[in-house]
């Protein structure tokens, strides 16, 4: 039952790292315009927490794509 919930947990933190990645550095723009002109760093900054938070993060990009 453990390995079950780590190999969950695992496939969350790699859904969510995928995500990041094409988030911070595609998608951030059009979240937050004052985004656009961000740094490097910043980028890096905000992908462990993207990698937490994804389904909302991409739950809330579909809601403003339907728009």
């Amino acid at each position: 039952m453990a390995s079950f919930a780590l190999s969950l947990a695992m496939l969350y933190l790699i859904c969510g790292f995928l995500f990041a990645l094409v988030f911070s550095f595609r998608l951030v723009n059009k979240f937050d315009e004052q985004a656009a002109g961000s740094s490097f760093g910043f980028r890096l900054f905000i992908i462990p927490g993207t990698m937490l938070l994804w389904p909302f993060l991409l739950t809330s990009y579909f809601k403003r794509k339907k728009r």
